[in-house]
């Protein structure tokens, strides 16, 4: 996990749009950059990682994959 690595980190459950309450989250809390996980294609991680790239407001977005998994898969 990433506080195992030392990174300051927190987890959080929010219901609604997904994308405006993580940009909401975001401006809340001033945070400086997305960290998103997106699964196999075909599910719904793609199209998040989409919408957040339109709303991200200039924070840089780093998409986390899973080990092995390409952008063309």
């Amino acid at each position: 996990t990433m506080a195992a690595l030392g990174v300051p980190m927190r987890s959080l459950f929010r219901s609604g749009e997904r994308a405006a309450a993580i940009m909401a989250e975001r401006r809340a809390g001033g945070h400086d950059l997305l960290v998103v996980g997106s699964r196999a294609p075909g599910r719904r991680g793609p199209q998040l990682a989409q919408e957040l790239a339109r709303q991200r407001e200039g924070a840089p977005l780093l998409i986390v994959r899973p080990a092995g998994l390409t952008a063309l898969e």
